[in-house]
């Protein structure tokens, strides 16, 4: 699973880039702005940010509560991130339904450069809720297990 978000991470950002890219030389150059580059790089943008996130989240290469808590007690600093984990299992849950429902919505309305139903590109974000909730539990399991070692 992490390969796979690296992966479709790192694609959705070199498309975002040359799409941009494209799109500001033709505007400036030869006064064209096409309306695909504007709507490919937005959803690479969605597809980066929202795939990519349960890496992220997974690699501990988010700025989280680490930094802030690094002063405490051990067994204090992993009750926090278990309890930080757990939190996170429970948001999931919440954006996954809400994701599936925002992709629900999208079936009724019609992306004009495309031409088909927004649902297409708002997959994605039921989907990457959907990968952040196990990488949230192994990762409470694994501190609950330092939590009950540092006791």
């Amino acid at each position: 699973m992490s390969v796979l978000c690296l992966w479709t991470g790192v694609v959705a950002l070199v498309i975002m880039v040359l799409s941009i890219t494209v799109l500001v030389l033709l505007r400036y150059t030869i006064q064209y702005s096409p309306r695909i580059s504007e709507d490919l790089s937005k959803f690479m943008m969605v597809l980066f940010t929202y795939l990519f996130s349960p890496y992220v989240y997974r690699e501990h290469l988010h700025s989280g509560m680490e930094m802030l808590i690094e002063s405490w007690w051990p067994w204090f600093q992993h009750f926090v991130k278990l309890l930080l984990h757990c939190l996170v299992v429970v948001l999931a849950l919440f954006l996954l339904n809400t994701g599936i429902e925002f992709y629900n919505n999208g079936a009724t309305l019609i992306n004009p450069t495309f031409n088909i139903t927004n649902n297409y590109f708002y997959w994605v974000v039921p989907a990457s809720f959907l990968l952040l909730i196990p990488v949230a539990i192994e990762l409470a399991i694994d501190e609950y297990t330092l939590l009950r070692s540092s006791l």
